[in-house]
């Protein structure tokens, strides 16, 4: 699971998504896939999908307060697209142990493998 801890973990810094706000959570990501690094998501990923697959797993896993916390401080960043401010990736890997801590202890729960193959989605 170190792959998609990896991968998730890539995933939150690049969106900063939130739950329980689903529109904040679209809306961040929508204007990420714009910037540079928004190559970096899968294309075909829908944020519409990864939004609700991200909410759905930080749910079980009760990830919410550190996801919100990772909202909380993406949100003060002035340029989202900015690669080079670092200031919340401590948060971002405290959500990413979160979620992981989870779905290695439930691997195969639908939240989880929904999540982690949103990942491996690709263009063809």
């Amino acid at each position: 699971m170190n792959l998609g801890h990896s991968l998730m973990v890539c995933a939150l810094a690049i969106a900063g998504l939130t739950v329980g706000c689903g529109d904040k959570c679209k809306s961040e990501c929508d204007h990420l896939k714009n910037c540079p690094q928004g190559s970096q998501l899968p294309s075909a990923l829908s944020c519409d999908k990864y939004c609700n697959d991200t909410n759905k797993v930080v749910d079980a896993a009760k990830c919410d307060s550190q996801l919100n916390d990772l909202w909380d401080c993406e949100d003060k960043k002035q340029d989202k697209c900015d690669t080079t401010d670092q200031s919340c990736d401590g948060k971002s890997s405290t959500v990413g142990t979160c979620i992981a801590s989870y779905c290695q202890a439930h691997a195969t729960a639908s939240e989880c493998t929904t999540y982690y193959a949103d990942f491996s989605t690709s263009a063809n």
